[in-house]
This record gives C-alpha cells, structure tokens and sequence, in this order.
C-alpha cells in the first residue's frame, strides 16, 4: 500500500476535534492547506456527497464521502485517471480531554506508484500541517465555538 499518514495527540475531547473535523466546508478559515471547499450538494458531512476542494500547489479535485462514522470518523476519495486518492479523517478519546487523530491519504490503481512517488512529500507535508492546525483550532481559547 502506498500511504502517508500521521498521528497526532489533541488536548481536548473527541467531539470538539470532531466537530471542526466534520465541517469540512469551514476548513479554509483554520486549515492552510486548503483554499476553498465547495459542496455539489449539501454542506453537511454525509455518504455520497461531494465537495470541490482547492488547494495550493494541486489541481482542484471532486471529493466523495466512502465512509462515515458521525463523531468517529469519515473517508472520502478522489480519482484521476490511473489513481484513486483515499484520504481517511479518525478521531479517537485518548483519555480525559485528550483525544488522537489520525490522518491518513492512500493511493491505489494502475498509476499509484507514479502518483504516490511525485506527490509524497507534498502529502507528508500537508498532512502534517493538517494536524498541526486541527490541534492549534481545538486547542485554542476558542476551540469548541
């Protein structure tokens, strides 16, 4: 499997990370590595929906919901020609007030090698910038708002 993937301790409890998580339409307003989210549909987080996401330095791309786990966790996945994109979203009580989230992007098809080869180190990059931010907006004085 070609994947990158990080984990990361949040001092607060699951439902606050996964209340910002979750509302992937927001995520432009505390999220770096995103530009804009656009919803084909509906902005609530559920299976089958899609959301057009822009980001720096990656051509935009349709996302759809695979899975979803409300307060947990949820999957969406993108495809291209040759590679479909999985990028995975869970969220785990690691205690009182402290949860864990792991952020995970797998690439799969005839052109994952290829794809997984050019594109790593900008994955590896912004997810970890990813949990960085998740854990700085959660953290922060006003983290649940």
């Amino acid at each position: 499997m070609r994947a990158c993937e990080i984990t990361a301790i949040v001092r607060a409890p699951a439902s606050a990370v996964w209340s910002r998580l979750a509302a992937v339409c927001e995520w432009p307003n505390w999220l770096p590595t995103i530009t804009s989210v656009s919803p084909l549909l509906d902005r609530q987080l559920a299976i089958g929906r899609q959301y057009r996401i822009v980001q720096p330095r990656l051509r935009p791309a349709t996302w759809t919901v695979t899975e979803l786990t409300p307060g947990m966790s949820f999957t969406w996945e993108t495809k291209s020609p040759g590679v479909t994109v999985t990028a995975q979203h869970i969220v785990t009580e690691a205690g009182a007030d402290t949860s864990t989230i792991l952020l995970r992007v797998v690439f799969e098809g005839l052109l994952a090698q290829v794809a997984f080869f050019l594109g790593r180190r900008l994955t590896s990059e912004y997810i970890g910038r990813e949990a960085e931010a998740i854990r700085t907006v959660v953290e922060g004085p006003h983290g649940a708002a």
